[in-house]
């Protein structure tokens, strides 16, 4: 797989990428990019940090203002091929309540399957995860989960 750098965009994988610029990306026509991708805004003091989180080129998330200092888990899932639609992701550590939030990004992927994660049926233990395909063996989901503040 080929990784494409230019000073204003880096690709992470074939599914995300990191975009940097000075504009708010919600404005105007936002800025286009995969779901999952990350964008870091300059000149704007001490600059800030987005997640694409739906398709519209301004469904962009500014994580300073999501409250992630929450209790924050980063953890990989590694798919095994035979998980079900949905299918629960155990959390590494039980959490206070179920009230947490959850951001996913794509990492190595066979395929492109959308992702849902719906706040029905989450618990201090797992969340479900709703796919628009299926994973393959290795897929990788990276998880960041906080309590909301």
């Amino acid at each position: 797989m080929a990784i494409a750098f230019r000073a204003d965009e880096h690709q992470v994988s074939t599914n995300t990428i990191i975009v940097s610029g000075t504009a708010d990306p919600t404005a105007g026509g936002g800025v286009v990019a995969p779901v999952g991708s990350l964008y870091t805004r300059t000149g704007v003091g001490t600059g800030q940090l987005w997640i694409k989180t739906a398709a519209g080129n301004t469904a962009w998330l500014r994580l300073a203002d999501s409250s992630i200092s929450g209790n924050p888990q980063r953890f990989t899932y590694t798919a095994t091929g035979v998980e079900g639609n949905p299918f629960n992701v155990n959390l590494p550590a039980a959490r206070a309540n179920a009230g947490y939030e959850v951001w996913v990004n794509k990492g190595d992927m066979t395929a492109d399957v959308g992702i849902t994660i719906p706040n029905v049926g989450r618990t201090t233990a797992l969340f479900p995860v709703l796919l628009t395909g299926s994973l393959t063996l290795n897929d990788k989901l990276e998880f960041l989960v906080a309590d909301p503040t």
